[in-house]
């Protein structure tokens, strides 16, 4: 019975959005913070061969300390090959390394939020992009639900699917 949820939502999101600070697009995302790629197949965050990731991760975990009425949605990605599911499955596991990460750094976890794209996604590669948004969950969920995904909420739930 996800649908209720889902409704009230989306209710939610269409009040989030016309609260949102305006954007030339009107886009509920205030802005790419961070885009991390991921070797094939992999959903192996790997800062220890490169350092440059935490130095990534650190400039999402800045914004989301400046901003604490803001959200980081982590949109994690997987390339067409494969089937839907294991591409959802790939890309979820992708953006949860990435949130195990910031958590263990000093994020909070309320304040992150994942979405997990199939080969519908707004993107075809092995990324997760960290995206900074304050127009709030509503908001984060009707995009992203228009974009065929998967998403968990800041307490790591489910809390939506297409």
């Amino acid at each position: 019975m996800k649908y209720p949820v889902t409704i009230a939502l989306v209710v939610a999101g269409a009040t989030a959005l016309a609260l949102a600070e305006p954007t030339p697009s009107q886009h509920p995302r205030v802005g790419q913070l961070v885009e991390l790629k991921f070797a094939p197949g992999s959903a192996e965050l790997a800062v220890e061969v490169d350092a440059r990731l935490l130095d990534k991760l650190d400039e999402a975990l800045t914004w989301a300390h400046d901003h604490p009425d803001g959200l980081l949605v982590l949109d994690g990605h997987a390339d067409p090959p494969g089937g839907r599911a294991a591409n959802v499955q790939l890309s979820l596991e992708r953006a949860k390394a990435v949130r195990e990460r910031l958590v263990a750094a000093g994020g909070n976890p309320e304040q992150i939020v994942v979405a997990a794209f199939g080969e519908n996604g707004p993107r075809r590669d092995r990324s997760v992009v960290i995206w900074g948004t304050r127009a709030g969950m509503g908001a984060v969920v009707t995009r992203t639900l228009d974009n065929d995904a998967q998403i968990l909420s800041g307490g790591n739930r489910e809390i939506a699917t297409r």
